[in-house]
């Protein structure tokens, strides 16, 4: 015995396109449209067919008419013409409220790519925003961030921060009061800020703090001295070229974003901001390759973690961007960064 098929919804959603559904009938609608999946491609074929229509119907030069205007214009031209006109944004309103959930990304397996795409954040997820006030310390012009700043500006704000800039000779410790994060660009002159923090005490201040720039991290205390006499002269922090990706250290924590294994970071090779943490910070990722002494290019500590020569007055990210990294970051790789400030903001 053959089963009988429902009818397909195009009578409603051409009353619908016609303002002519009560609204108990739309929500009908929406819900067949949601549970139906014959019925969601028929639908989408005759928003299609419409918007073909409208467009060939609309004289040249003649402006579209705004979806759902109220009441409908009167015209010569058959009503359904008129409505198909603004087709598209009717169309992106409908996929909005029947579009499927995103199915979650599979973990990482030992059979799948190095460069596979991360798992969903575990302590950072896109839906959760930050919130707070960042201070931007950065190089260049005091009017306006060069173009790699302007990029990481551009993603602080996307994860929810107010931003506010300062150059490393205008800065001053008012400055930092108030602040969620104080966040330093490696556009900055080291040979600038090792003049300047001394005498600001952003070392001992009472506020988190995410640096890329490698030449304050002896003087916040991440690091030891550039070189250790005492270890064959080891350089301790500094940036080193040519490379695309890193090794998650510990991907079960918040800093990771939710990533793990071998992750390609950047599209092209760039040098990437490193150091060598003392043994109480949370090492967050590595430079990729075999090396003796690893290569850490994010790493963070907590909050009263023994630092080099203090405890952590607050918390404290080493970040990998360099100077030039910004443009050619992957997903990943500002996932990476977005994790360490969001992680930094929630102390």
């Amino acid at each position: 015995m053959n089963q009988q098929l429902p009818d397909p919804p195009y009578k409603d959603l051409l009353r619908f396109l016609d303002h002519q559904l009560a609204p108990d009938e739309s929500a009908k609608l929406v819900e067949r449209l949601r549970g139906d999946e014959t019925a969601r491609h028929q639908a989408a074929g005759l928003l299609l067919q419409l918007g073909t229509f409208g467009e060939l119907a609309r004289n040249a030069g003649e402006d579209r008419v705004p979806a759902l205007r109220q009441p409908p214009a009167r015209s010569s031209t058959p009503r359904w013409i008129a409505a198909a006109a603004g087709v598209c944004a009717l169309a992106a309103a409908l996929l909005l409220l029947i579009g499927k959930p995103r199915a979650p990304i599979a973990r990482h397996r030992a059979d799948r790519h190095a460069f596979a795409r991360p798992t969903p954040a575990r302590g950072l997820i896109p839906e959760v925003r930050a919130a707070g006030s960042v201070l931007f310390i950065r190089g260049g012009q005091p009017d306006a961030p060069d173009a790699a700043d302007a990029l990481i500006v551009q993603h602080l704000g996307a994860i929810g921060f107010e931003v506010v800039q300062a150059t490393e000779v205008g800065l001053s410790a008012d400055d930092f009061s108030g602040r969620t994060v104080v966040f330093i660009s490696a556009s900055t002159s080291g040979r600038v800020l090792r003049q300047r923090l001394p005498a600001l005490h952003l070392r001992e201040a009472n506020v988190p703090i995410v640096t890329c720039e490698s030449s304050t991290f002896d003087l916040l205390g991440l690091t030891g001295p550039r070189v250790d006499p005492g270890a064959a002269g080891r350089n301790a922090f500094g940036s080193t070229p040519n490379h695309t990706g890193v090794e998650i250290e510990t991907p079960s924590h918040a800093l990771a974003g939710g990533l793990e294994g071998p992750l390609r970071i950047a599209s092209a090779p760039v040098a990437l901001t490193w150091g060598t943490p003392a043994p109480g910070a949370i090492n967050v990722a590595n430079l990729v390759g075999n090396r003796a002494t690893p290569m850490s290019v994010q790493f963070a500590y907590e909050k009263g973690t023994p630092m080099v020569g203090l405890v952590a007055p607050a918390r404290r990210v080493a970040c990998f961007i360099s100077a030039e990294a910004g443009p050619v970051l992957t997903a990943e790789g500002w996932r990476l960064f977005e994790a360490g400030v969001v992680w930094a903001a929630e102390h």
